[in-house]
């Protein structure tokens, strides 16, 4: 249910983005959002760790502005990867990282509230070499 909610929030806050923010990115229609957020999804869990594995010394030198520039080439991935998903330019991927991020934390965080259903502080999730730490709607990575 989390993935779906989380899902629902990255998909309303592309199309709110594309549609006050043009110049950002743009969305052709919902399921174009729709299939962006779900790639998202899936780029963020399998391509985003590997990533940030790689430019690790780059992340810790830069204090973690790094991360931004490796969340809009992630955005630009998706967007070359989804037809009717369309961001313009790196720096359009950085923002629209950013304000996707944003938007979709504060959603998701309202309808799992009004859903009642339970948000821990934090919560551990073990994977093979690699251990999550879930403190609200970000995400850190442990190595």
């Amino acid at each position: 249910m989390p993935f779906v909610v989380r899902m629902g929030a990255n998909a309303i806050a592309i199309l709110l983005i594309a549609y006050l923010l043009p110049q950002v990115m743009s969305a052709e229609g919902a399921m174009a959002a729709l299939g962006a957020a779900f790639v998202l999804g899936l780029v963020n869990a399998v391509i985003r760790p590997i990533f940030i594995l790689l430019t690790l010394p780059v992340t810790v030198l830069t204090l973690g502005i790094f991360l931004l520039v490796i969340n809009g080439m992630l955005l630009l991935l998706v967007a070359g990867i989804v037809p009717g998903f369309h961001v313009n330019g790196f720096f359009g991927a950085v923002a629209g990282s950013v304000l996707i991020s944003v938007i979709s934390g504060i959603l998701t965080r309202v309808v799992q509230d009004f859903l009642g259903l339970e948000t821990a502080p934090w919560r551990l999730v073990g994977a093979p070499g690699i251990l999550l730490v879930h403190a609200y709607t970000m995400y850190v990575y442990f190595y």
